[in-house]
């Protein structure tokens, strides 16, 4: 997990509603532009739409896939909901862009010792 002290941040995400609904991209300095992916959350069957700026399943739905982009499944298993709530729901609803230390910084206020592991590897 990537810390303030010198290590590069290197995605960017960026949501805005299309004529066809909301729309997540991932901007990442090795692989270009991409969709965020959208896999199924702990208990779901199915994944559902990616949303913002309120507190819902989209917007649960969009903080689990920003947090399993950067870490994995396990990680926001544990956090998405508190993310949903601390920062999903107050993202301006026509568009938005998230910087990845935002998203950490997001994460590790949630989970402050994935920061401590992070420092003392």
């Amino acid at each position: 997990m990537p810390n303030d002290a010198g290590q590069a941040w290197r995605r960017t995400y960026i949501g805005v509603r299309s004529g066809a609904g909301p729309v997540v991209l991932v901007i990442d300095e090795d692989r270009g532009v991409e969709l965020l992916c959208n896999p199924c959350r702990p208990g779901k069957t199915a994944a559902c739409e990616h949303e913002w700026g309120y507190g819902g399943s989209g917007p649960g739905q969009l903080a689990f896939s920003l947090v399993c982009d950067l870490v994995g499944q396990d990680i926001a298993a544990t956090v998405y909901r508190k993310l949903k709530t601390s920062l999903v729901a107050t993202l301006p609803h026509e568009m938005w862009v998230l910087h990845e230390v935002d998203l950490w910084r997001a994460i590790y206020m949630i989970r402050p010792e994935l920061r401590a592991n992070w420092d003392e590897g």
